[in-house]
């Protein structure tokens, strides 16, 4: 008996040595595919492939929400699923981070989309934004305020009298932020009046 068994381990070594093994370098790409299809809440019953940065690689999993540029805006999309290759002929964008350290929906989950997109017609990222909590979606707003010292500028520029060097489109916008009461509302992309006679703008996120 025991001479059978030691045969039987130098054959099984023999046909393990014959077997090519990967190399070291390799055995990671082949665990964390480059690309993932992720789904954005857009009236398009299709997914997009976006290219995993090398620093996010092992973060970025199925169920996980990531922020990734759609046209010229950033959205907040879902991976359904990593890949190996990307479409020919498409130019492949890379994810901007990752927002979840774990991911936001379970495989289960992911499945039940799937089955309700598929039986309702629906959207896949529609179904996914209506399975997730509104905040995954976030805009930016610019509050401009007035402080007291463009309080007291604007109340010299009324008279016409002093113009402390504003030109005349910067003095009408400290004239518009008096009759405002001191404040006003611009789109992510305002940027008038900022930094002269104590005009502060400011972020403030909102739910959208």
């Amino acid at each position: 008996m025991t001479s059978l068994v030691a045969i039987s381990r130098t054959e099984l070594q023999a046909s393990l040595s014959s077997v090519p093994f990967p190399r070291a370098d390799t055995l990671h790409g082949g665990m964390t595919p480059p690309f993932c299809n992720v789904a954005l809440a857009v009236p398009l019953r299709t997914t997009f492939t976006y290219e995993v940065p090398l620093a996010l690689r092992g973060t970025v999993q199925p169920g996980s929400r990531v922020l990734v540029p759609f046209r010229k805006r950033a959205m907040v999309g879902v991976v359904v699923e990593l890949v190996e290759n990307a479409p020919e002929g498409t130019k492949i964008r890379e994810i901007t981070r990752v927002l979840d350290f774990v991911p936001a929906l379970t495989p289960k989950l992911i499945e039940l989309a799937h089955w309700i997109a598929g039986y309702y017609l629906a959207p896949l990222g529609e179904v996914f934004r209506a399975m997730l909590p509104p905040v995954t979606e976030l805009k930016s707003q610019r509050q401009i305020l007035l402080t007291e010292a463009g309080r007291e500028a604007a109340e010299s520029l009324s008279g016409g009298e002093l113009s402390h060097g504003l030109t005349s489109h910067e003095a009408a916008f400290l004239g518009k932020l008096k009759e405002q009461k001191g404040r006003v509302l611009l789109g992510p992309a305002g940027e008038a009046g900022r930094g002269r006679f104590g005009v502060a703008a400011a972020a403030t996120p909102r739910v959208g």
